[in-house]
């Protein structure tokens, strides 16, 4: 898995608008831009143009393309 803050080469660019983190994983849910498209609400497994969250934690949101896990941290 690859932790770089932004997303990896050849991977589409993301943005972390938001993230709500919640004991409670139905509640937890991520504000993302994918390739500059409007921001979007998405929750742990769903996905956008590709890209699926496939887990919310409270500083970070982990992502999957194709075979590449990466992760985004949020900005404090």
């Amino acid at each position: 898995m690859v932790d770089t803050g932004r997303s990896p080469p050849g991977v589409p660019k993301v943005v972390l608008g938001l993230l709500q983190w919640s004991p409670e994983p139905s509640r937890r849910f991520a504000f993302i831009s994918v390739d500059g498209s409007p921001y979007q609400k998405l929750r742990e497994g769903e996905a956008a143009r590709g890209l699926a969250i496939t887990s919310i934690d409270k500083d970070s949101v982990t992502f999957r393309y194709e075979s590449t896990r990466f992760v985004i941290r949020a900005r404090h």
